[in-house]
């Protein structure tokens, strides 16, 4: 009973995290692509902030995960966990280089269909665990 509590809370941080990294991918983009460039650096920080969060709440759900048969080295949440490393990683270094470009890139199109992804192919899956 108290791992299925942990587990619904944890898809919750999860699911919302995801919201308000895509909304504050969204909003990054909006304003970069206006010229409005204030901003960005706080909802830049934002995004990363979600992100922390989100790693928190779904290593949470990996420990979890462990313990069930229905996670193994081929598991979708492996392979979306290392892409958004990998994410995060090259986000870093855009930043240091102030690519908006590539920032906007990254956020727009890589990110967002990891998280994307991470709702479809692992949080909606570990609701069906019983």
């Amino acid at each position: 009973m108290e791992t299925e509590i942990i587990n619904a809370e944890h898809i919750y941080i999860c699911e919302t995290d995801i919201e308000k990294i895509g909304e504050c991918i969204a909003t990054y983009i909006k304003l970069c692509s206006k010229g409005q460039f204030d901003s960005l650096d706080a909802i830049f920080l934002d995004i990363v902030e979600n992100l922390s969060n989100f790693i928190k709440a779904s290593s949470i759900l990996k420990n979890y995960l462990k313990h069930t048969e229905n996670f193994n080295k081929d598991s979708p949440f492996i392979l979306l966990q290392f892409q958004l490393l990998t994410l995060l990683n090259r986000l870093s270094q855009a930043k240091q280089r102030n690519d908006l470009t590539l920032i906007m890139d990254i956020l727009e199109y890589e990110l967002f269909e990891n998280l994307v992804r991470w709702k479809q192919d692992v949080l909606n899956s570990i609701k069906t665990i019983k």
